[in-house]
Order: structure tokens, then C-alpha cells, then sequence
């Protein structure tokens, strides 16, 4: 996914490494590019055919990997601010947040490469919501904090108080968070076993 600000869309072609645990790694191909456009801002680019994916196609991957994306060809100094790649196998969803530019002298807003470890999204923190009770005395405006702690005792904590302008904790409300402003540390921490 590209950043969503003006300056955060790049026509440079990418080159995505990811490596697995047992240290067996995989190479997309083709520049990650289309005729059409890729890395506009705010956009989410879809890879799944061969040509793209290269070494990775149908690649299978041991325990969680990481990833090395970087940026090449003539227009590799038009930087390319990548908010994160997501990589779907045939049984699980991981998430690599990069936050950061790609970037070639001159001018240079960021490294040529950047690394990132990915998170499986099947036991990672994505939403948490709370209901109030259904009595006119039960609602609250006061602000909550919620700590999350898994089995190896790992804990995180929400943030922003939980609160919203428009209001939470309304009798008989079902409230949703999965914004990394409200979820805090908990924002897709991996979980270990029942919380």
C-alpha cells in the first residue's frame, strides 16, 4: 500500500525479497509495474501471477517472514513512501509495516531499501470492542484504558482513552476500535495462546 499524501506515489520500479525462517528467501520479478500505473497514493497494488511474484509464486514459507523492499530503474529517484505489504499464503495473512520511504540520490527521502519483520494476522490484535449494559445507568462518559496480556504474559494498553467526539459507552452500545489511535500498543501486537 502507497502512503496517502501527494508526494507518496513513485513510477520506480520495486524489487520485494521475503525470507522465512529457515532463512529460504524469494525475489518478485518484473518491477512490480503495469502499463495501468502502480504506487499511486493512498492505492493498494495487487500482485498474484507469476510474472510478478517471480521466485515467491506458489513459494511456501516456514514460521513468519520478513521482507526487504527496494526501489530500481530510471525512475528509482522518484521516492516511494510504502505503508505496508501484505503477503497471503494458501493458509495464513501476514502484515509487514514499513512506515517509510524508498528512496536513490539525489535529493534522497529515504533509504534504497527497507526491511521489515511481518506479523500473522491470525493471532495479531486487529479490533476490540466493548459493550455496555442496556440500563440508563450503566453508560459513561468517563475515558477507559484496556490492557491486553496473552499467555507468555506479553501485555499492551489502548490509547485515546478509548473516546470518540460522537461518543462511546452509550447503554445497550456495542463499541468498535481498530484504529491504531485507539488500540494503542495493542495496534496488531501478536497474541500468544487465549487473552
Amino acid at each position: 500500500k502507497t502512503g496517502d499524501n501527494q508526494d507518496n506515489e513513485s513510477n520506480a520500479e520495486a524489487l520485494l525479497e521475503v525470507c522465512d525462517e529457515s532463512n529460504s528467501c524469494c525475489t518478485t520479478a518484473g518491477g512490480l509495474d503495469h502499463p495501468n500505473g502502480y504506487r499511486q497514493r493512498g492505492k493498494l497494488d495487487t500482485f498474484s501471477r507469476a510474472m510478478f511474484l517471480g521466485s515467491c509464486f506458489e513459494k511456501p514459507i516456514t514460521g513468519i517472514p520478513t521482507v526487504k523492499i527496494s526501489t530500481y530503474g530510471r525512475d528509482k529517484t522518484d521516492g516511494w513512501f510504502v505503508d505496508w505489504i501484505i503477503i497471503k499464503t494458501s493458509s495464513n495473512v501476514f502484515k509487514c509495516t514499513i512506515g517509510g520511504y524508498v528512496d536513490h540520490p539525489p535529493g534522497q527521502a529515504g533509504p534504497p531499501s527497507r526491511s521489515a519483520k511481518c506479523i500473522d494476522m491470525a493471532t495479531a490484535i486487529v479490533e476490540v470492542s466493548t459493550k455496555t449494559g442496556d440500563n440508563q445507568d450503566n453508560e459513561s462518559n468517563a475515558e477507559a484504558l484496556l490492557e491486553v496480556c496473552d499467555e507468555s504474559n506479553s501485555c499492551c494498553t489502548t490509547a485515546g482513552g478509548l473516546d470518540h467526539p460522537n461518543g462511546y459507552r452509550q447503554r445497550g452500545k456495542l463499541d468498535t476500535f481498530s484504529r491504531a489511535m485507539f488500540l494503542g500498543s495493542c495496534f496488531e501486537k501478536p497474541i500468544t495462546g487465549i487473552p
